[in-house]
């Protein structure tokens, strides 16, 4: 029978109605076939070998690679944190200009939407944690009607690709927003992508202009705003 790890990280999200970091209680399940990387030498190391490391020191930072369909593709061994956080690094987000990571996320029915095949489109992140108390509450359901109203008044919805991201499955969600008139595309059961984009507080905004390069993060719907008016002169 093949032997398991099962590494729990546990993160901390501040109370609703301001904004949240963007972490979460996870596990990681690394087994035999896993790919896992040395962060010091860069090269892939054995199963066995990490099991070895990793005994008995339950500090060692471990990092996922989350691929484009919000799995995670890999993993990076780093050092003994001697139980120091370890934050995201925003210094590995894609800049300002460069080709936006590519994504293929999973909607409300099932309906996958691929970033590849939206070409000439403009594509609006919108990353939220979980739909239900403490994380949701009446002022978050207020921001994404802000949000909603916002992305209506770019005119065209054909050219405009607005996506909601949350942990939430498409029941939680769907329970949620029932008062809310909401026309994005939503992301259920997809909090992987808020690492895939080294998201670390939440709601946060991510604009990709029509020729899929990136034209900023943004924390609120003011820096939104900006962002808009941007990709679109």
């Amino acid at each position: 029978m093949k032997t398991y790890l099962l590494l729990f990280l546990f993160l901390m999200a501040l109370a609703p109605g301001f904004a949240q970091k963007a972490g979460v209680s996870r596990s990681l399940t690394l087994g035999p076939k896993s790919i896992i990387y040395d962060e010091a030498t860069g090269k892939q190391i054995r199963y066995e070998e990490f099991l070895e490391r990793t005994k008995n020191k339950p500090h060692t930072s471990l990092t996922e690679n989350i691929d484009k369909y919000g799995e995670a593709s890999s993993y990076v061994l780093g050092s003994d944190t001697g139980g120091e956080f370890m934050g995201i690094d925003v210094a590995k987000r894609a800049k300002k200009g460069e080709a936006f990571p590519p994504f293929v996320m999973k909607g409300m029915n099932g309906e996958m939407l691929e970033s590849e095949k939206m070409a000439g489109k403009l594509i609006v992140l919108n990353f939220q944690l979980y739909m239900r108390e403490p994380f949701f509450n009446a002022a978050t359901l207020q921001l994404l009607a802000q949000f909603e109203s916002l992305i209506s008044q770019l005119g065209d919805r054909e050219e405009v690709v607005p996506i909601i991201v949350t942990h939430s499955s498409a029941e939680e969600t769907a329970e949620a927003l029932a008062t809310l008139a909401v026309k994005s595309f939503i992301a259920p059961n997809s909090g992987s992508f808020q690492r895939r984009y080294y998201i670390v507080k939440v709601p946060s905004y991510i604009v990709v202009n029509r020729q899929g390069r990136l034209v900023g993060y943004a924390d609120d719907l003011d820096e939104l705003k900006k962002l808009l008016k941007e990709a679109r002169s």
